[in-house]
C-alpha cells in the first residue's frame, strides 16, 4: 500500500466536536492523507471520545501530550509523530479543528503546482471567515521593528505593504495558523515551531525562519478553505485573561527575532505592555458594562 505524502496535524484542546467534524471532512476527500490528532492534554473527555471515534480508522493516529504546552509544542509533537510513522513525507500540514477543507484539489492540484515553485516553502488557500474571503488575514508581510512596537495603537502605520502577485499566488512572509502546508524538509531545516511561545506569534516566527532560508510563502488564490472561528465577548475575556501569556510571547518574538535597538526595546515594553496590562482590560470591562445595560433595557 502506498504511503500518504502529506500528513495533517490537527491540534485538539477540549473542543473534540470541532476536531471530529474537521477530521471527518478530511476523510471524505478522495485523496490519501495521514492525519495525526494531538490532544493537548485536554482536561475533559477529549482523548477518550476521539479514541472511540477514530480507533478503527487506519489513516488517523491519535496521541496525547503530557502537558498543554500551547500551539507550538502540541503541533511539534504531532509533526514528530508523523515523521516517526513515515520519515519520507513530502508535506506537513497544520490545521486547526475549526478549519474545514472541502476541495480535495487543495491536496492534489495545488500541491502539484506548488512543487514546481522551488523557491517556496509553504502554501495555503485563501481563508473564508464569517462568510467572507479574508485576503489580508490569509497571509501577510512581516512588519518591521517599529511597526511591531506601535502595532494596534493610534501610531500604527495606516497603509500596510502590499503582497506582490505572481500568477495565481500572493507572495507573503507569514500565513494564518489555522491551515497551511509546509514542505517537510523545510520544517526540519527550521527545526519546527519555536516552543518558547505559547499563544501568539507562531506564524510570524515560522515566517521569519523560512525567510532566513531564502524561501517564500504563498497564498494560492484559486482555492479556498473555511475557518469557522466565532468571535464573542467571552473570547475577548479569554484574551484578557491570557494577556500576560500573549504579551510574553509577543515580547519574546520581538527581542529574539527582531534584534531591536535599545530604544526600540524600551518603547516596545512601554507601549505593548500598556496595551495588554491596562488598555485591553479597561476596554473589555467597558464592553461588559455596555452589554449588561443593553440586556437590562431589553428585559423591560
Amino acid at each position: 500500500m502506498n504511503k500518504a505524502e502529506t500528513a495533517i496535524i490537527v491540534l485538539n484542546y477540549k473542543k473534540y466536536e470541532d476536531t471530529i467534524k474537521c477530521v471527518t471532512q478530511l476523510l471524505s476527500l478522495d485523496v490519501k492523507l495521514m492525519i495525526v490528532i494531538v490532544d493537548n492534554n485536554s482536561p475533559n473527555d477529549s482523548f477518550s471520545v476521539l479514541s472511540d471515534t477514530f480507533q478503527w480508522t487506519e489513516s488517523v493516529h491519535l496521541i496525547k501530550t503530557n502537558k498543554n504546552g500551547g500551539y507550538s509544542y502540541g503541533n511539534n509533537c504531532g509533526i514528530k509523530k508523523a515523521l516517526e510513522i513515515n520519515p519520507d513525507l513530502e508535506y506537513i500540514s497544520i490545521m486547526n479543528p475549526d478549519a474545514l477543507v472541502t476541495d480535495e484539489r487543495v491536496f492534489t492540484d495545488m500541491l502539484f503546482d506548488f512543487e514546481r515553485e522551488s523557491s517556496s516553502a509553504a502554501i495555503a488557500p485563501l481563508m473564508i471567515e464569517q462568510g467572507a474571503i479574508q485576503e489580508e488575514r490569509s497571509g501577510w508581510l512581516i512588519p518591521n521593528a517599529w511597526d511591531r512596537v506601535f502595532a494596534r495603537t493610534v501610531f500604527a502605520r495606516k497603509k500596510k505593504r502590499n503582497a506582490k502577485m505572481k500568477g495565481p499566488y500572493r507572495i507573503v512572509e507569514a500565513i494564518h495558523g489555522s491551515f497551511f502546508i509546509v514542505k517537510r524538509q523545510v520544517f526540519q531545516d527550521v527545526e519546527y515551531f519555536d516552543e518558547n511561545v505559547f499563544l501568539y506569534g507562531e506564524e510570524t516566527i515560522l515566517g521569519i525562519k523560512i525567510k532566513q532560508l531564502g524561501k517564500k510563502e504563498l497564498i494560492d488564490t484559486r482555492y479556498k478553505y473555511y475557518h469557522n472561528h466565532q468571535y464573542s465577548i467571552e473570547d475577548e475575556s479569554k484574551v484578557i485573561q491570557n494577556g500576560k501569556i500573549m504579551y510574553s510571547s509577543l515580547r519574546y518574538l520581538f527581542l529574539k527575532y527582531y534584534n531591536p535597538s535599545r530604544l526600540a526595546k524600551m518603547v516596545f515594553i512601554l507601549v505593548q505592555g500598556s496595551l495588554y496590562y491596562v488598555y485591553y482590560p479597561i476596554k473589555l470591562q467597558m464592553k461588559k458594562v455596555l452589554y449588561q445595560g443593553v440586556a437590562r433595557v431589553e428585559k423591560r
